[in-house]
């Protein structure tokens, strides 16, 4: 199986993330003293960082010349890659960063940032296991 380049994957990651499409809902922000902040804060300005390629507008730009333009992003994803969960919110996070990476399509995308799995999406067994854990962990944060 080959590997997504960064160009297909915008092209599927702008068609999907919208400003008003997610909402703050996914992964909150946790209070500066939870063991899992730095966590949370770093999926925010991951999900920032993608709002911003989408309004970019890169089209007819070579890939060394778009790299610049996931920088934010993909230091964002680094901290999380980095940083080990302390708590079920924390596992959650990262859990939400293996699904956009793993699927890599306009549903995962839109369910990793707040919205709800389509039937579609649900249909594979890997993605609905993989969604299942997401919302159990964030159920037993609360």
């Amino acid at each position: 199986m080959g590997e997504t380049s960064r160009r297909a994957l915008l092209g599927t990651a702008a068609a999907a993330v919208a400003v008003s499409a997610i909402p703050a809902a996914a992964a909150p922000l946790l209070p500066a003293e939870h063991p899992d902040a730095a966590l949370a804060a770093a999926w925010a300005r991951y999900k920032a960082a993608s709002v911003a390629l989408n309004a970019a507008g890169l089209d007819g730009l070579s890939d060394e010349e778009m790299e610049p333009h996931y920088a934010p992003a993909d230091a964002a994803a680094a901290v999380i890659d980095a940083t080990p969960a302390r708590t079920p919110a924390g596992a959650a996070i990262k859990l939400r960063l293996a699904f956009v990476r793993v699927g890599q399509s306009n549903d995962h995308w839109d369910a990793a940032f707040g919205g709800e799995p389509t039937a579609r999406l649900l249909a594979d067994h890997g993605d609905a296991l993989m969604w299942a854990a997401i919302r159990d962990l964030e159920a037993m944060v609360g």
